[in-house]
């Protein structure tokens, strides 16, 4: 009984450091310069000259589907590209 709390521990331990989520969320709202074909997040929007043709749409169909970049630091550091573990993402995402 105490080996088998210690091992569900350890792979739950592992589980959590493990890189297997996106560090961005997919379904995160972004807007998408359709002209630049480039992805903007909204606190960029401002800052970011653009084009009037513009759309709002989840990051995943921007990135994926539609294959626009992250181009403007501002949109990269808010919008990073990759995995990383589920306690990282539940307990150090910068908002």
């Amino acid at each position: 009984m105490k080996k088998r709390t210690i091992v569900l521990l350890i792979i739950a331990i592992i589980i959590l450091f493990i890189p297997v989520v996106d560090k961005t969320s997919q379904s995160e709202r972004v807007i998408i310069d359709n002209s630049t074909r480039e992805i903007i997040h909204p606190d960029c929007f401002d800052e970011k000259k653009h084009s009037n043709w513009i759309d709002e749409v989840t990051f995943n169909n921007a990135l994926n589907n539609k294959e626009y970049l992250v181009r403007d630091t501002c949109s990269k550091e808010k919008l990073p590209i990759g995995k990383t573990s589920i306690f990282n993402r539940m307990f150090l995402k910068k908002d």
